[in-house]
């Protein structure tokens, strides 16, 4: 049974996105980050060999991207994120 999907308001997204911002900023995390992409990799079978040669999109790829962190062999990588990130000189972020 689906459950019902309500649109949250402009003022409790903005709230979100400042959390979501002050966590990844109050402390180095590439630890956890590695640690939660890993399990994540693992999960959705995304292997080397999976992305090797390809172009990733990574919806909500935060800070710290699994294909970066884990160092996976794209061709490239587009990071899509609502927080405004630092950019990188290894993948492009929109």
């Amino acid at each position: 049974m689906a459950l019902p999907v309500t649109a949250i308001d402009t003022q409790r997204w903005q709230e979100a996105q400042a959390g979501e911002l002050a966590f990844w900023n109050s402390a180095d995390r590439t630890d956890l980050a590695r640690y939660l992409d890993t399990i994540y990799a693992k999960e959705l079978q995304i292997t080397p060999d999976a992305v090797a040669g390809l172009s990733v999109l990574d919806l909500g790829g935060g800070p710290m991207p699994l294909a970066s962190l884990l160092n996976l062999p794209t061709a490239s990588l587009t990071v899509v994120d609502p927080l405004p990130f630092p950019p990188s000189d290894s993948y492009q972020r929109v």
